[in-house]
């Protein structure tokens, strides 16, 4: 395994070794004091000469090299020209690094992210932005006076060691002056290195990723990330967060931190925060993570004791046992409840059945777990005291709910910003897909949710979607931010709404749709229907049909109508147990005692009909038009009574079954021959021939086949004396 301290410099052209030895002559000139100045001089390409009391230079075209320096109060900048490899003063770090190896370059006003102290050799340097960092090789003389947060100024020749890490080597060093020290950049294992940057690996330019790479190339950069010790060695140990390789012998496992001579290290099996130079080490042709840790304060030791965050919570392995104290109530479910940071920075479940509610102060003891991607805590013991006050809710764009990976907490797929799965949450948008139990909307962000639904989950458990919710509408949604996984193992994001109140209605469109046109409209969409008769009245729920009996559905609505009228209607057309159903918001009064159609009659065989295009399906062996939902008579013979009174079976001779049994005596079954007629069967035998009046629908069996079966409305049963 080749160590990452030791530099392996390429060798320089013919050119470039005149320009290394003179640039050598120099570093005697080189003085550290803060104050000092500074400056700049060239020569035209024309050639020709420049000169002050204690400097003078000459230059004509073609010559490769031409520098000064003054007295040891000052010392001026470098001037140089080459037709051969002419020095590159590079803006960014990052534009330092697309150089290829061997080239002349240089960068001003960089802030120092370590100092030679650490690493006698070496030092990293970072934009103030702290958008890249890069290594900065100064063989020889330390530069004293080095600090972390000097400013400096480099110019030497792009090199990569024989870690794979890219480097300045510096031929002419300074440190102008001083600021306040750059923040590390948070970050989980998996993060740490990063990807392939623009890597060429003719030239050396760009830089390498490490193997199992996640995300943007930070190698060069100051970074903190945190884990368990798992493996040490005489000057490092290896840290695992659990977001990358599982094998222990797997080198992609955790990331290595290395230490400078002096510096302890952590112990095993103790959780960790890591502070130092993201870095690399080579074990065959691969780059793997490294951090070089600067002193002993770059390591801080986390006794379970001491974890006093839900975000720090998080960042620890499964079945650590946490407590964490004074935390807020934000929703409670059956067997669960979520609590938060009174700053609202992070958020957790708790798996316990004790009793607590909403705004309630908890303290919590248990294991950390992960189910279904999602960090909780498996609590022994919950202690809660009452408070009058909540906490608000974090508003979020759709694309922002879930985030991205924090620790052990997986990110959702395509994350945007900082991981909020388990923190309250407000959503808003216009709703894409209604389900009695879920529905999903989008505030033009565009996700894309489970079989294809556009926009996010919203999830409303032990409650029905409320009725003023309709397709189109625009609605506020309050929630616990939390996740599901597809089928493709990733995670997506969605909200635990509490209660009806949860979700509000801001706005709701309504297509007016005539009764005929119903059969090709789409699952829900919200509509306007003026034009239907009702033609049968059931507990909660009546039906509607067309005056030419092309078209029947049925209304779910537990508004009182009778037969005859013609109600204004809105709701959301849907499809519950293979029938169309418009779950209906409001049933506003309209025409009364219209005609009402006449039923038509059916053979057994037709009851129900087969498909109807993609939207509406027939039942099984169903033939000619799909007839579900219409007012239909029919004649048939009593083959099957149930014993519970919910149901008799006719048949009209065509001796058709549809697979599902009635228990005549206890343990004695009877396969049920004909059409299902749902009614009170009291006061009917088998064998009598009976007329009835209904409503063709269907129901499914334990196959989730759709069967046919008639609904009889009131009154709508004859007896036949034959």
């Amino acid at each position: 395994m080749d160590s990452p301290v030791h530099d392996t410099v390429k060798p320089f052209t013919a050119v470039l070794k005149i320009i290394a030895v003179l640039f050598i002559l120099l570093l005697s000139f080189r003085v550290y004091a803060e104050t000092y100045v500074s400056g700049r001089y060239s020569i035209n390409s024309g050639g020709g000469s420049a000169a002050s009391q204690s400097y003078k230079v000459n230059g004509s075209i073609g010559q490769t090299f031409a520098s000064f320096a003054s007295d040891t109060g000052y010392m001026h900048y470098i001037g140089l020209w080459s037709s051969e490899a002419p020095g590159i003063e590079a803006q960014t770090i990052s534009d330092l690094k697309l150089l290829p190896d061997g080239v002349l370059a240089g960068v001003v006003g960089k802030v120092a992210t370590s100092s030679q102290i650490s690493h006698e050799d070496f030092f990293y340097i970072e934009d103030p932005n702290r958008q890249s960092g890069i290594r900065v090789s100064v063989p020889g003389e330390p530069l004293a006076g080095l600090i972390e947060g000097s400013v400096v100024n480099v110019f030497g020749v792009m090199d990569t060691t024989g870690a794979g890490e890219r480097q300045l080597v510096g031929l002419l060093t300074s440190a102008v002056s001083t600021v306040s020290p750059l923040d590390p950049v948070a970050m989980n294992n998996a993060a740490v290195g990063g990807s392939d940057w623009f890597y060429n690996p003719v030239t050396g330019a760009g830089q390498k990723g490490v193997a199992g790479a996640s995300g943007e190339n930070n190698i060069g950069l100051l970074v903190r990330t945190t884990g368990k010790v798992i493996r040490a060695g005489p000057n490092w140990f290896l840290i695992d967060d659990g977001s990358i390789a599982d094998g222990l012998d797997d080198p992609s496992r955790g990331v290595r931190v290395e230490v400078p001579a002096g510096v302890s290290l952590a112990p095993r099996n103790c959780y960790v925060v890591v502070t130092g130079l993201s870095s690399c080490y080579k074990t065959g042709p691969n780059l793997y993570r490294l951090i070089l840790a600067r002193r002993q304060e770059d390591i801080t030791v986390i006794p379970d004791a001491d974890l006093k965050t839900i975000g720090q919570a998080k960042s620890v392995q499964e079945g650590v046992a946490v407590t964490l104290k004074n935390k807020k109530v934000t929703a409670v479910f059956p067997g669960c409840f979520y609590m938060e940071e009174t700053d609202r920075s992070s958020g957790i479940r708790v798996i316990s059945s004790e009793e607590v509610n909403e705004n309630d102060i908890v303290t919590v003891t248990g294991a950390m777990r992960t189910t279904v991607g999602e960090r909780e805590i498996f609590a022994a013991d919950v202690s809660a005291s009452p408070q009058p006050n909540g906490i608000a809710p974090v508003g979020l764009p759709t694309r922002n709910l879930g985030g991205g990976t924090y620790w052990y907490q997986p990110g959702v797929r395509g994350a945007r910003g900082v991981n909020n799965i388990g923190l309250l949450a407000r959503v808003c948008g216009r709703v894409t897909a209604i389900y009695p139990d879920r529905f999903y909307i989008d505030d033009g962000s565009r996700k894309t949710a489970d079989d294809g639904h556009v926009g996010v989950k919203v999830v409303t458990p032990d409650i029905v979607v409320p009725l003023g919710l309709y397709l189109d509408a625009y609605v506020s949604v309050v929630g616990v931010s939390s996740c599901y996984r597809l089928l493709d193992g990733s995670l997506e994001s969605m909200i635990r709404t509490r209660r009806t109140s949860d979700m509000i209605v801001l706005r709701v469109v309504y297509l007016p749709i005539p009764i005929n046109n119903l059969r090709l409209q789409p699952d829900n969409l919200s509509l306007t229907l003026s034009d239907g008769i009702v033609t049968a009245v059931f507990n909660g729920f009546f039906y509607l049909e067309s005056q030419n009996r092309a078209t029947g559905i049925r209304i779910t609505s537990p508004t009182p109508v009778s037969e005859g009228d013609s109600p204004v209607i809105r709701g959301t057309l849907t499809t519950i147990d293979g029938e169309r159903v418009i779950i209906a918001t409001s049933v506003d009064e309209g025409s009364h005692g219209n005609d009402i159609p006449k039923p038509i009659g059916f053979l057994a065989r037709n009851v129900g009909g087969a498909d109807f295009g993609e939207i509406i399906p027939g039942v099984e062996g169903g033939r000619g038009a799909n007839n579900i939902g219409l007012l239909a008579c029919f004649l048939g013979k009593v083959a099957q009574i149930d014993p519970d009174g919910n149901y008799l079976y006719l048949n009209d001779g065509s001796r058709i079954k549809d697979g599902t049994q009635t228990e005549i005596t206890p343990g004695v079954f009877e396969d049920n021959l004909g059409i299902k007629t749902v009614c009170d069967p009291s006061d009917y035998l088998q064998g009598d021939y009976l007329m009835i009046t209904g409503v063709n629908s269907c129901f499914k069996d334990n196959q989730g086949k759709l069967r046919r079966q008639i609904l009889v409305k009131s009154g709508g049963i004859q007896k036949i004396e034959m």
